[in-house]
């Protein structure tokens, strides 16, 4: 932070008022009017040059009157009218502008703050928070969120999920219809889940007599998280997460000796039959009737966006958007698990699926995982700098390294923490996290 004294308040003002500029505009004149691209690109520039001085201007709400760079300007309420009402709407209490700011981030800030309050604010600012990596929105925590956050973990889905999964398996063998209305149901659980913030990923160790059911979920978990972040229709989620939950019916299909392995465990034969459960998968859901997604996600989770993946096909179309999603939520789940008493870090799975950019996953997906789930997803179980342990309860789109968490021990045992704290004094985080450490449940040799 510069010093107060050093810090041009005319310039600050004009910067602010250029900001409250964009706003006016978009109220008097539709978007593309050139009055509106004047606006925005006056307060892109003014911030900028403000900052070339600074590194970040930081402007807050407390108790309803401005604090601008930790100086009280209650003056701003008569100079900037009408600001302060358009951020609580939105339960903004500060905003962060840093060096490095543009134009288009202007734009995305206007057109946010002049729109109604959303339906669901907290998907909506979490949206909103992505697409601006150089203005940093901190909120007002909602009583709603710490009532979320407060809530009992659903019961599990996994043993509805066996049960469901061992009735497909029949029926596909049987090459009957299945029971779309049992996995939708299912699914719809899914998604009510993720919006309520209840169904957390399990951290999990390989059960070789029980392995599906518990994968399949935490699969469907991620993808309906990832499908939520694009704003599609809750139908859409539904339809995401139920394609997941099937990806891998294939493997039920397979000869007994290998049933329910996980591919790092078979020998070479092992393997190569392993790698028909796309093909047994696809075809028998296609035989029974199942929607094109479903059977899409089934045959492609393993293909790769460039298709050197597996199973070799003819056809040179790429997976659908949905089954790339699928497939990635796959691949971070099995690299969670712990297998023969090993598992990646929470950082080398996203290192690991970097790596495969271009060959089986694209940007894009890689994009909306790190804003659905971040780095430590939801359910993960961290030690913090100060040398708790907690687990992380929700994650905050554009930081993924600076979750919501609730401790586990110690004088704070139970305490919900945001990890987003900042000491501008000493220029710090409060707390930050370390490593993600295994609960003792969740170890198995």
């Amino acid at each position: 932070m510069a010093d107060n004294r050093t810090i041009p308040w005319d310039e600050v003002v004009a910067a602010l008022h250029a900001v409250l500029t964009t706003l006016v505009a978009r109220g008097q004149y539709p978007a593309g009017h050139p009055a509106v691209e004047r606006a925005d690109a006056t307060a892109s520039n003014g911030m900028t040059r403000l900052l070339t001085g600074m590194a970040e201007l930081v402007v807050a709400l407390v108790e309803n009157e401005y604090v601008v760079a930790e100086r009280p300007m209650p003056e701003l309420r008569d100079r900037i009218p009408g600001f302060a009402e358009a951020m609580l709407r939105h339960d903004i209490e500060c905003l962060v502008f840093v060096r490095g700011v543009t134009r288009a981030e202007f734009s995305v800030l206007a057109s946010a703050l002049v729109e109604p309050r959303a339906e669901d604010p907290a998907r909506a600012r979490e949206r909103l928070q992505a697409s601006l990596p150089h203005i940093l929105l901190r909120f007002v925590e909602l009583k709603r969120d710490d009532a979320q956050d407060d809530q009992v973990t659903a019961p599990s889905l996994v043993p509805g999920v066996r049960a469901m999964l061992d009735s497909i398996a029949r029926e596909l063998e049987k090459g009957a219809r299945i029971d779309e209305d049992a996995v939708r149901a299912t699914a719809r659980g899914v998604l009510e889940g993720c919006v309520s913030r209840t169904v957390p990923l399990q951290l999990r160790a390989y059960d070789p007599t029980d392995d599906l059911p518990a994968h399949v979920v935490n699969t469907a978990v991620m993808t309906c998280a990832m499908l939520l972040e694009t704003g599609i229709p809750d139908d859409v989620c539904v339809e995401g997460a139920a394609a997941a939950l099937l990806h891998d019916i294939g493997t039920l299909l397979l000869p007994e000796a290998i049933r329910g392995m996980p591919e790092p465990l078979l020998d070479e034969q092992g393997r190569k039959a392993y790698r028909y459960h796309p093909i047994l998968g696809a075809r028998a859901l296609l035989l029974s009737g199942a929607p094109g997604m479903w059977v899409e996600a089934a045959l492609q989770h393993h293909r790769g966006i460039d298709l050197q993946g597996y199973p070799a096909l003819d056809s040179d179309r790429p997976p659908h958007e949905i089954a790339r999603i699928v497939a990635l939520a796959n691949f971070v789940e099995r690299r969670r698990t712990i297998l023969s008493g090993m598992q990646d870090e929470p950082e080398q799975v996203i290192t690991r699926c970097t790596a495969l950019l271009g060959h089986y996953f694209d940007a894009r997906c890689i994009a909306l995982f790190m804003r659905a789930l971040g780095v430590f997803p939801p359910g993960t179980t961290v030690q913090l700098s100060t040398g708790e342990s907690a687990v992380v309860t929700r994650v905050h789109a554009g930081e993924p390294m600076r979750p919501r968490v609730r401790v586990l021990s110690g004088p704070n045992a139970g305490k919900k923490l945001d990890l987003r704290e900042f000491d501008a004094l000493e220029g710090r985080y409060l707390r930050s996290i370390v490593q993600a450490i295994a609960p003792p449940l969740a170890v198995r040799a």
